[in-house]
């Protein structure tokens, strides 16, 4: 069943350069733009960021928009947490 509702986004990857270097990466969530993730320059290294964010269940289509070069995402997971629609 799709459920309408709160999410956890995680993305693990790795960003060439130092720690102040900044790649943004904005989520997409059918069209509708609903959060951003900012990896700051890992030195290859991998790290995960998470952020909560509204969506549309789990057959909608996910889409990660990334505003520079350097990064390798290598995964990307979605987890339902509520069908409370406020996100603080």
């Amino acid at each position: 069943r799709s459920r309408i509702g709160t999410f956890e986004v995680t993305l693990t990857g790795s960003a060439d350069g130092e720690e102040v270097a900044q790649i943004p990466c904005s989520l997409v969530v059918m069209g509708t733009p609903v959060g951003t993730f900012t990896f700051n320059g890992t030195g290859g290294k991998l790290v995960t960021v998470r952020r909560k964010c509204l969506g549309f269940g789990k057959q909608s289509l996910y889409r990660i928009n990334v505003g520079g070069n350097g990064l390798k995402l290598t995964k990307m997971t979605v987890r339902f947490l509520s069908e409370d629609l406020n996100i603080e």
